[in-house]
């Protein structure tokens, strides 16, 4: 029994060149922004808004991307918009299967990486990753509402600023802002549900 062996990375772009941004509409970045904004106020249930951009906007590209090519001419863009529509409603709708998805699919991109590192089979971690992200993310979906959500506020804040700014610093230096961000944004949303578990407790009493 073979197995399909590991992409040829080298083929790939230049993570430094930034010409691809320049063909995205420029609604993008401002709209980026305001979701950051949205899942940063929303705290918790940020979540869900979190879950359904990646989810809908993910599935819309895999369908749409996927199919290319596959006769009818409108069954990518129709499959697309299909598909998209449900990953939108399932992440806002069902936190906890959004957040299976979710997970699921950073542990198989963490199980991808691992087998490219170990020159392994790409199938068998990346299948067992990801099942181990889906199981994870469901149960504990609660628990990842509070950290998880400021994570990709802030990616989505730092994809946004390039978008729109598109400022010429070295790529070190975009990372350790992403990262600052990243932190702050963590913290804050920590402190938040300290506070909140606080007042909660009061209010018992």
């Amino acid at each position: 029994m073979t197995f399909p062996a590991l992409p040829d990375l080298s083929a790939l772009p230049d993570p430094n060149t930034l010409t691809e941004l320049r063909r995205l509409p420029h609604w993008l970045g401002p709209a980026l922004l305001i979701l950051t904004l949205a899942i940063t106020i929303a705290g918790r249930h940020g979540l869900r808004l979190m879950n359904g951009a990646l989810l809908g906007v993910g599935w819309f590209g895999a369908a749409f991307f996927g199919l290319r090519g596959v006769p009818p001419d409108f069954l990518p863009g129709a499959a697309a918009i299909l598909l998209g529509g449900i990953g939108l409603l399932v992440g806002l709708v069902l936190p906890a299967a959004g957040t299976a998805f979710v997970v699921a699919t950073l542990f198989g991109a963490f199980g991808f990486l691992a087998a490219l590192s170990f020159k392994l089979v790409w199938t068998v971690p990346v299948a067992a990753a990801a099942l181990a992200g889906a199981f994870f993310g469901f149960t504990s979906h609660k628990k990842l509402s509070i950290a998880l959500p400021p994570v990709f506020a802030a990616l989505f804040a730092a994809f946004a600023a390039q978008l729109l700014w598109r400022p010429r610093y070295p790529l070190k230096t975009k990372l350790a802002a992403t990262a600052a961000l990243e932190i702050a944004l963590v913290v804050f949303a920590l402190l938040r549900a300290r506070r909140a578990k606080k007042l909660a407790e009061l209010r018992a009493r």
